[in-house]
């Protein structure tokens, strides 16, 4: 059976509340599960089924835990990494506040749409796109809205 919940993987208070905000008004009888940290989001991808995944790509390192300090800037994409490798079939939907992505471990990306170009083509199962969130805007509401509507169930 699967689960009607969506995970939210975001360690900005701020971006997750508008995040959440959003799936509630696509999904109003929903829920949200929301997490800070890598550690936690891929542990929760092992216990139990999404209907579908919000993530971000770059976390501040403090929000890691000890072990995982050495982690890219660019974090969010191990969560990816993981779904491909158990074979699991989650629509993701990246929600960044980056236009531009430089030093990364997978290499440098002069553009969001450079970056979600490069993801759809590696990890066509699960990523359904990427957006850029400004949180003193509306627009990209409407946006990522859109996109739950279409992929997630």
């Amino acid at each position: 059976m699967s689960n009607s919940s969506f995970l939210l993987i975001e360690d900005s208070p701020a971006k997750a509340a508008a995040l959440t905000e959003c799936v509630l008004q696509a999904f109003p009888k929903r829920t949200v599960e929301r997490t800070q940290t890598i550690a936690v989001a891929s542990k929760l991808i092992e216990q139990q089924e999404w209907s579908g995944i919000l993530l971000d790509l770059a976390f501040h390192r403090s929000h890691q835990t000890a072990d995982l300090l050495d982690r890219p800037y660019l974090a969010g994409i191990e969560i990816l990494q993981q779904l491909h490798e158990l074979r699991l079939s989650y629509p993701v939907i990246i929600a960044t506040q980056h236009a531009s992505f430089a030093n990364t471990k997978y290499g440098d990306f002069d553009s969001s749409q450079a970056l979600g170009d490069r993801l759809r083509k590696v990890f066509k199962r699960n990523f359904k796109g990427l957006v850029e969130v400004d949180l003193g805007e509306t627009d990209w509401r409407n946006e990522i809205i859109e996109l739950m509507r279409t992929h997630f169930q």
